[in-house]
């Protein structure tokens, strides 16, 4: 019997890939490549290594939401850890969906209609600090550009990356040992050899030399909006919302040229516990799967229906219209265009639910700046202006934490910079 030898490590700089590594300790976070489904514990990324050497609350908070979510994000970031400096690069410089590019991006997942496409990257060296080791490479997709939910992707770092002294990067034996088809050694050799398979073959329909590899990792996207919809839909089915006191606008509400304006309030249920604005909890008990109800709360609501038609039998077609943060209920009315003045009086008036008195007594309130500039959207050229000539009707509520229902709410309390893991369930919240 003939026993091949595995494939020696090539040398010169290498990325960390230790098959055996406890990622989920701080140690072992960056001695393998990240994102990897290498990492998943039922279904869900194992963070637990991630550092956090302070043990700050702020950080924590984003651990523990991190490790609830199927999959990696369709927005993923990727890290490989080297053994020395690399060749510098700008975070700004774009590399091209190419096969030639040093850092690659591909659809590697053999069930998809997009195998072997590749999407352009950035990458940088990122500055070292107490959560950073040196010579760590962070890589991303390009901005704007999303990868596909429940879909397997691989980062890839070509040899031509380049170390500090332009020699092309080495690669290490179990990598080595993956492109040759051999299972490496370790506890996990078998797991890796399976989840690299993908891989190869896909490299090859998009033309790239498995031999120009010097680091990769496989990951599997997750679908956060399917994950937002089923829980949606469970929702809509044990709670109802209430509207009430419906009115048309008592200042000119029926005077729009193209549509009329309605107001009321609307009663939602509340899953967040705590109190708003959430510095503290702010997260949704689900344990059943089903966010448990804490109280309900009242927010004032805009409806929007078109003029100069008879309404179809079925009613208008509708449209929803979800404010910003700091925004307002009446926004699908009169965030129309942002206009230069220096005059409150032709600027929207502020809403009588808003909970904010000293803004209600003072006009200058009314501008805002831009590019140095003062001034405001222009009243009653919002998005229903434009809609309700071509028959949608539109309704707007005041989202959690804008100041119709959190007292003189700055643009920021949706974000909450005091407890960063609240924004996710403020977010699922307003959705719900």
């Amino acid at each position: 019997m003939v026993v091949t030898p595995p494939p020696e490590a090539i040398a010169g700089t290498q990325a960390q890939f230790e098959v055996s590594a406890d990622t989920g300790t701080v140690d072992g976070f960056f001695r393998f490549p990240y994102p990897s489904d290498l990492r998943l514990k039922d279904g869900v990324p194992d963070v637990r290594g991630w550092p956090n050497p302070s043990k700050l609350a702020l950080l924590e908070g984003l651990r523990t939401i991190a490790a609830e979510r199927k999959g990696y994000p369709v927005l993923a970031a990727g890290y490989f850890w080297f053994n020395a400096a690399l060749a510098p690069r700008a975070d700004d410089q774009v590399m091209a969906a190419d096969r030639a590019s040093p850092v690659l991006l591909i659809d590697i997942d053999p069930a998809s209609p997009e195998l072997g496409r590749l999407v352009p990257t950035v990458a940088t060296v990122l500055p070292v600090d107490d959560y950073v080791p040196e010579n760590l490479l962070a890589v991303a997709p390009r901005p704007g550009f999303i990868l596909k939910p429940n879909r397997r992707y691989a980062f890839v770092v070509q040899r031509t990356l380049n170390d500090a002294s332009g020699s092309p990067l080495g690669v290490p034996g179990s990598l080595e040992a993956l492109k040759a088809g051999l299972t490496p050694e370790g506890a996990r050799g078998a797991e890796l050899a399976t989840l690299y398979q993908p891989l190869w073959p896909a490299l090859a329909k998009a033309g790239v030399d498995k031999a120009s590899v010097a680091a990769a990792t496989v990951f599997t996207t997750g679908d956060v909006v399917d994950d937002l919809f089923k829980l949606s839909e469970q929702v809509r089915s044990q709670h109802k919302v209430q509207i009430t006191d419906l009115h048309v606008e008592a200042a000119g509400g029926a005077d729009h040229e193209r549509f009329c304006q309605v107001r009321g309030t609307v009663t939602y249920p509340q899953f967040q516990r705590g109190t708003p604005p959430f510095n503290k909890d702010g997260t949704f008990d689900s344990a059943t799967g089903v966010p448990t109800k804490q109280r309900d709360e009242a927010a004032p609501i805009t409806l929007t229906l078109p003029k100069g038609g008879v309404m179809p039998a079925g009613g208008y077609p509708l449209a929803m219209y979800f404010h910003g943060s700091g925004g307002l209920s009446t926004a699908s009315v009169d965030r129309g265009t942002w206009r230069p003045t220096d005059d409150p009086s032709q600027c929207p008036p502020w809403p009588d639910t808003l909970k904010c008195p000293a803004k209600q007594g003072d006009p200058e309130s009314l501008l805002d700046e831009y590019e140095g500039k003062k001034g405001c959207n222009t009243a009653g050229e919002g998005p229903a202006y434009e809609l309700a000539p071509r028959g949608i009707a539109m309704a707007s509520s005041a989202l959690p934490l804008n100041p119709e229902r959190l007292a003189c709410a700055a643009e920021t309390a949706y974000l909450n910079f005091n407890n960063l893991a609240v924004f996710r369930d403020t977010f699922r919240q307003g959705v719900l």
